[in-house]
């Protein structure tokens, strides 16, 4: 295990800093917060906080508590997507993880610090690299600590027919093997590939990307395509119900239908409607209601939120298949009067975006925005969570309903608690520099969130002519050209007058803050691959593309070198909103003719490979100031307090558990009792 980072313990509410000039003074009292709670390789564990939950009225408590224990009911789902194998190399490692009390000090320690891997990425894959996550323990040592755990009462699940040491030998592969399905998903795949059967996900088996594009799919988000004896077969994830017959993940979208059950009468009557929709979907796995959920769901703006389905599709290089997610939060008063500020603007900025005017919408319904206080983040959702989120992901709903835009505010408050401004001292090359991003770096950076979800995502319409969503006719690229889009509608219009007039931005200097910390980004994201010289992620990819796209065609960003480091550095601003205007206008033209090839071109030219001796520098410098490439979040636990004559809940306290293992041993627990009841559910069948 690594040490912690010089900031362990800051003043609470450091959001209410980031946030300066957009909101009132916090009604409930600052606490001192404990923030760092440990370094897990190149991850900080944070704790992310609810100051304010104790001011909701208990039937929003009870709500909020429904909806996390449905979240949290699924959050296996996520993982068995990630890989055949995930589950169960964490139930493994969980076991001996729970039976290791006397194993030699230095075998324990590697083990630890793998299995908190495979809880902050949800499987034994990095969830935004899609990169393998190697152990530093050896086989041998596996096998000892397999054995010792079995001896002192560890229940290994094992396949009939089969003992430990045949099933770590059927499992040694996808835990050690560095070449062996290197990437869970696979956008650029070697020779003889494509990026189906180069993806290690379970979400295809043994189906080429032609066969899945040439299948009549009825259940494109939320089902697993596989290839029997020749034969296609889609098998969708459903719980089932009296008339539909159970699919995939049916015992544990069954936990959740009872939760979001249990969730209706405290929820408010659009509320109730839009997750009664939801509870039809998880039952059929009709898209259909997933529709209708969608269209009640963004026109509704509750105080406490939901994020919950199959919903993004970063880890299918095909850009089809959503994987679950399950995210809780409650309104954050105090944060939304930025995110409210820019929805009222929204129409205004809509016509002043760069692109053509076919492509500008002119039906605008201002969206939902608000700051969020996440309560529960499971599966895509977290531990590793997004600074802000916008949905639904499906243009048609977007354009004729509208959309909703999520700022995280405490998820922003601990990452920034954990980073602070370490990276823009490394990499920012002189001392004017790293003062404006110092200055003006962490509430440039906010609005750049809120922009990208308010104004990129919901932004923009496409041709009449495309008879289906632009994620059909863009495929892999699809997602990349999305999230870029999205950057460069925050880039453009931070630089907007209508930005400092309203008081978005509180200084002009926020505009070359913000674009000296994007160009340094693309540099500084090289450390999170410190193998190989491709990139994968589709937020990674999109980051690449613009600084080298503006890099190359405006000479606005250069990359220097100064006493044996390099730099990207910004060396016009207005030249690179310039080249920001010009690359944001192809963009939504790709978007909205459905463009393949040109999305292909741009993305394979400018956002793809790396210079792996610039990325080998990067990794070095990052490594020496204790540079995290990831924060994942603890979050809250939400408890119970009970009558104890009734046994009725009279209360729900948040507890924080301040140890990522004792949070995931929890939701292993919930999971295990779940299972007993369900067992005793089918008996009584």
């Amino acid at each position: 295990m690594e040490s912690g980072l010089r900031r362990g313990v800051v003043i609470g509410l450091v959001g209410g800093l980031l946030l300066a000039g957009c909101q009132k003074k916090q009604k409930v009292s600052p606490k001192q917060h404990t923030y760092l709670l440990e370094r897990v390789r190149d991850v900080a564990v944070v704790q992310i906080y609810a100051d304010a939950f104790e001011t909701l009225p208990l039937n929003q408590k009870l709500l909020a508590y429904y909806l996390s224990q449905a979240a949290i009911a699924g959050r296996d789902i996520s993982t068995d997507q990630t890989h055949r194998h995930a589950l169960e190399i964490r139930d493994l490692m969980e076991e001996i993880y729970l039976h290791s009390e006397t194993i030699p000090a230095d075998v324990r320690e590697k083990l630890t610090e793998y299995v908190k891997l495979l809880w902050i990425h949800s499987a034994n894959y990095n969830m935004r690299t899609f990169k393998k996550i190697l152990p530093r323990f050896t086989f041998d040592e596996l096998q000892m600590a397999a054995q010792h755990a079995l001896e002192h009462g560890a229940n290994f699940a094992l396949q009939k027919g089969e003992n430990l040491q045949t099933k770590l030998e059927r499992l040694r592969r996808s835990i050690f093997d560095p070449d062996y399905e290197p990437f869970c998903t696979t956008k650029s795949p070697p020779p003889g590939e494509d990026i189906l059967t180069a993806s290690a996900n379970n979400l295809y088996e043994n189906v080429t990307l032609d066969e899945a594009n040439a299948f009549p799919e009825r259940y494109s988000l939320n089902s697993k395509m596989i290839k029997v004896e020749g034969v296609i077969v889609e098998l969708p994830y459903r719980c089932g119900n009296d008339t539909i017959p159970a699919g995939l993940y049916a015992s544990q979208l069954r936990n959740v239908v009872f939760y979001l059950r249990k969730s209706l009468p405290h929820a408010s009557e659009r509320q109730r409607q839009a997750l009664t929709y939801l509870i039809q979907y998880f039952e059929t796995g009709d898209p259909a209601f997933f529709k209708k959920y969608n269209i009640e769901w963004v026109q509704d703006d509750p105080e406490i939120e939901t994020i919950l389905g199959f919903i993004e599709v970063y880890k299918d290089a095909r850009g089809a298949k959503g994987e679950y997610e399950g995210i809780v939060a409650m309104r954050d008063r105090n944060g939304s009067q930025l995110m409210k500020r820019l929805a009222e603007n929204a129409a205004y900025y809509e016509a002043k975006m760069p692109w053509d005017d076919r492509y500008k919408r002119e039906r605008f319904n201002i969206p939902v925005a608000n700051a969020i206080t996440v309560l529960t983040a499971t599966g895509h959702g977290g531990p590793i969570s997004w600074a802000g989120i916008n949905l639904p992901n499906a243009q048609e709903i977007r354009q004729n309903y509208g959309s909703k835009s999520f700022l995280l505010t405490n998820v922003i408050e601990a990452r920034e608690a954990a980073r602070g401004a370490i990276a823009a001292e490394e990499f920012l090359a002189t001392q004017a520099q790293r003062d404006v991003v110092q200055r003006f770096g962490g509430r440039a950076s906010l609005v750049f969130v809120a922009m990208h979800e308010v104004l990129g995502h919901a932004s923009g319409r496409v041709s009449p002519e495309l008879k289906d969503d632009p994620s059909v006719y863009l495929q892999e690229y699809y997602s990349t050209i999305e999230e870029a889009r999205s950057d460069l509608v925050a880039l453009w219009n931070l630089a907007d007058p209508q930005s400092l007039k309203t008081g978005i931005i509180s200084d002009a200097r926020m505009v070359e803050a913000m674009y000296r910390k994007y160009a340094m980004g693309a540099l500084v994201q090289l450390s999170r691959v410190p193998e190989g010289e491709v990139l994968e992620e589709d937020h990674m990819r999109g980051q690449q593309m613009i600084v080298n796209y503006i890099a190359k065609t405006t000479g606005a960003i250069e990359l220097q070198q100064r006493d044996g480091k390099h730099y990207l550095t910004v060396v016009d601003l207005e030249r690179m909103r310039e080249g920001v205007g010009q690359l944001l206008a192809e963009l939504m033209r790709i978007k909205a003719e459905g463009d393949y090839a040109a999305a292909r071109q741009l993305i394979e030219t400018y956002g793809t490979r790396f210079d792996p001796a610039l990325r080998d520098e990067v990794v070095q410098r990052a490594r020496a100031i204790g540079y995290p490439n990831w924060v994942a979040n603890v979050t809250p636990m939400l408890k119970p307090i009970t009558d104890p004559d009734t046994g009725e809940i009279i209360d729900i306290q948040l507890e924080y558990p301040m140890d990522v293992a004792k949070q995931m041993l929890a939701y292993r627990h919930q999971a295990a009792t779940e299972k007993l009841v369900e067992d005793k559910r089918i008996s009584a069948d």
